[in-house]
């Protein structure tokens, strides 16, 4: 039985689509991986994967692609038997019960405080959700705050304790680099640049976001 990584927002924070496009990459190294667009009209997701079918067959290299799937109802529970990885790019908050990883991209400081209320709205959708895959059998889910934006320390420190009382983990910044946007429009995952064939287009910016990915990543899936 595969694995349900839901990847969602707080207010307006940017990434969400293009961090699940390097997760979903990352994860089809080792695994099979299905990344699910329920926003398919748009047809970014959809790009991503395609043009990395596309960069393999035209220069014979053998780039890890994620099977690109559209939003349907009950893709989820009908796609989990043929993946060991389902990472949804998702804003309907009712799929966070079906995952066992959740992640949360925020950029406003006061958005991500809310986290800490325990009558706030989001703080319910995740308490509801913790129930009903307890009354279902299931283990509680990992759920780890990603801020897109760098707060104070007073913020920080605040959210450190919310998070050992409330249940989640507060993971390094997502940088704002040029390197994940151009990565999703050209099919090319950061973390691609470690390869021979990149080694003349690799620079700075690729350098840090690399490392900035590989943080986050290491810090989602340590075993905590």
């Amino acid at each position: 039985m595969g694995q349900v990584i839901y990847v969602g927002k707080l207010g307006q924070a940017k990434g969400q689509t293009l961090f699940c496009a390097h997760l979903a990459t990352i994860l089809s190294e080792q695994k099979k991986c299905a990344l699910i667009d329920f926003q398919p009209q748009n047809h970014l997701l959809e790009m991503f994967v395609a043009k990395r079918h596309h960069f393999n067959l035209k220069e014979k290299q053998n780039l890890p692609v994620p099977t690109y799937l559209a939003y349907h109802k009950n893709i989820v529970s009908e796609s989990l038997k043929d993946y060991d990885f389902l990472v949804l790019d998702s804003s309907d908050r009712s799929l966070i019960k079906d995952a066992d990883i959740v992640l949360t991209l925020v950029s406003d400081p006061a958005l991500a405080l809310e986290l800490s209320k325990k009558e706030s709205e989001i703080s319910n959708v995740l308490w509801n959700a913790k129930k009903e895959r307890a009354a279902s059998g299931k283990s509680a889910f990992k759920h780890v705050l990603i801020p897109t934006a760098s707060f104070d320390m007073q913020t920080t420190e605040k959210l450190l304790k919310s998070a050992q009382k409330m249940g989640y983990m507060l993971a390094p910044v997502l940088e704002n680099n040029p390197s994940y946007t151009k990565g999703l429009k050209d099919g090319v995952c950061v973390l691609d640049k470690n390869l021979p064939y990149f080694k003349n287009v690799f620079d700075e910016t690729d350098f840090f976001a690399r490392r900035n990915l590989k943080q986050i990543l290491e810090f989602i899936f340590a075993d905590k």
